[in-house]
């Protein structure tokens, strides 16, 4: 009976893990693409700079994608507070071992930026590889990274940070 018991723990923790996975990667991608897209083009008739385009500059062409960044230490941090759930801190191994599987066994395009070659790192890492230099391939990969490392971190903080309840 135990050993039942000992498997249906590690299933739970996997499905666990997954959703977290999903959530962190995908989910986060999603819900920083409605939040630009419904915080930007609604305020198109007062700033006219402020545009679809705008939006999708800020999701996919602005380095180290911030708000994508911010919406995963904000849902980690929150989620990790309502569910304690441990492997929610490990989520940014998956898409940092696919990255890292990329540079090392990947033959990727040839880009030039501003007439030099970019290295395997550049591709996902800095200002060069962005879609306005014609390299894609490698934004959704990097993209993931930081949004699951973002939760990662921000399901820590919310272990490290007393609650309420806590305190008392």
């Amino acid at each position: 009976m135990n050993e039942q018991h000992g498997l249906r723990d590690i299933a739970v923790m996997v499905l666990r893990f997954l959703l977290h996975l999903i959530v962190s990667t995908l989910g986060v991608g999603v819900a920083a693409a409605l939040l630009a897209f419904s915080v930007v083009v609604p305020l198109h008739p007062f700033f006219p700079f402020l545009d679809s385009r705008r939006a999708s500059w800020i999701l996919t062409e602005t380095p180290y994608f911030p708000l994508q960044i911010m919406v995963g230490l904000l849902w980690g941090f929150q989620l990790s507070r309502r569910y304690r759930h441990r492997v929610m801190m490990w989520t940014w191994i998956v898409p940092a071992l696919t990255v890292l599987f990329f540079i090392l066994f990947v033959p990727l395009p040839h880009v030039i930026v501003s007439g030099v070659e970019i290295t395997k790192a550049e591709h996902f890492f800095g200002w060069a590889c962005l879609p306005q230099n014609h390299c894609f391939q490698q934004v959704p990969l990097t993209l993931m990274l930081y949004s699951a490392a973002a939760y990662s971190i921000g399901a820590f903080l919310a272990r490290m940070i007393p609650t309420q309840s806590n305190r008392t």
